[in-house]
């Protein structure tokens, strides 16, 4: 089980506009999604997975 306090410690910042939004690192996220069993998680986890390389972290969109 993943804890909240545990990954809003470690909680990733994007900016967007004048706005900062806390963003679930991906790892943690990959993770999550896997566990839910669901058809379209574990589907979404896969596509991440492999669209990272295996790497756990991605460019955040709203940075560029």
């Amino acid at each position: 089980m993943i804890r909240f306090k545990k990954v809003y410690a470690v909680r990733e910042k994007m900016k967007a506009g004048n706005m900062v939004i806390p963003v679930v690192p991906l790892k943690y996220l990959i993770e999550m999604k896997e566990k839910t069993g669901r058809p379209r998680n574990k589907a979404d986890a896969y596509y991440q997975k492999s669209k990272t390389g295996g790497r756990m972290k991605i460019e955040p969109l709203l940075m560029r």
